[in-house]
């Protein structure tokens, strides 16, 4: 038989402290980053086709 041992921590406490400021959750930002790549692409995209129409004129 193994002799028990006390413990030696009480129960940790869970959760946070009651501050009274509510947060809302973080939202994902993916959506803004694939419009932002989108919309570069298109103007590099037009810069090109303008530069090759001068170019050949």
């Amino acid at each position: 038989m193994t002799p028990t041992v006390p413990q030696q921590m009480g129960q940790m406490p869970v959760g946070g402290a009651d501050t009274g400021v509510a947060q809302a959750p973080q939202g994902d930002d993916s959506a803004a980053l694939a419009l932002g790549g989108g919309l570069v692409l298109a103007v590099v995209g037009g810069a090109f086709v303008v530069r090759r129409r001068m170019a050949t004129n």
